[in-house]
């Protein structure tokens, strides 16, 4: 990754984030990551830059997706759902969760990558106005551009050194991402009922 980064720079940054926020499986956020990491020690690379494109641009490519929501995929969803983990049933579910809870949705999808795509177009397709979107959207990316970005740029280097040194900070932090899975299994539960 690191390699990429220095050769192609901010270009692949940006490339790799679009395309992973478009919903093809890119490691955007590694990338991402990556470069604050190597903007540290490489003078080419800005950290702001790294941060500006952050927070900028899964916001208009989840906004592409979320315009096609809006403009048809509801009719896709009901044909093609089963693909993504959505048929009939959890959609029908999906859509009563959505319309109590489409804001925190928005806002909480937007901090996991990996969740983004999927959730800008059910924003679409159950009708959420644009601006409400675009203000949840933006703010969950911020937090997460904000972690990621600060977490490359500030213990990017010297992480490992700090887990081989301090055993006790390891299983803190061990502790907090399998507190962060456990909400994420609760979370995605009440989603997705089966």
């Amino acid at each position: 990754m690191d390699k990429l980064v220095l050769e192609y720079g901010i270009f692949a940054i940006i490339v790799f984030l679009f395309i992973d926020d478009l919903g093809i499986p890119l490691p955007g956020a590694t990338i991402v990551f990556t470069a604050a990491v190597l903007a540290k020690t490489t003078p080419e690379i800005s950290i702001y830059s790294i941060f500006l494109i952050a927070i900028f641009i899964p916001p208009i490519a989840n906004s592409i997706l979320f315009f096609w929501g809006k403009d048809g995929a509801r009719k896709w969803l009901k044909t093609h759902g089963h693909k993504i983990f959505l048929p009939d049933d959890r959609l029908k579910k999906a859509d009563i969760f959505f319309k109590k809870h489409g804001e925190k949705t928005v806002f909480f999808a937007a901090m996991l990558s990996s969740v983004r795509a999927v959730t800008s177009i059910i924003a679409g397709s159950f009708n959420m106005h644009p601006v409400k979107f675009l203000m949840y959207h933006w703010a969950g990316v911020f937090v997460w551009a904000s972690v990621l970005v600060g977490m490359g740029h500030f213990f990017g280097e010297a992480i490992w050194e700090i887990l081989k040194r301090d055993l006790k900070l390891f299983l803190l932090l061990a502790f907090c991402l399998i507190l962060a899975n456990m909400a994420w299994d609760k979370y995605k539960k009440i989603i997705f009922k089966k």
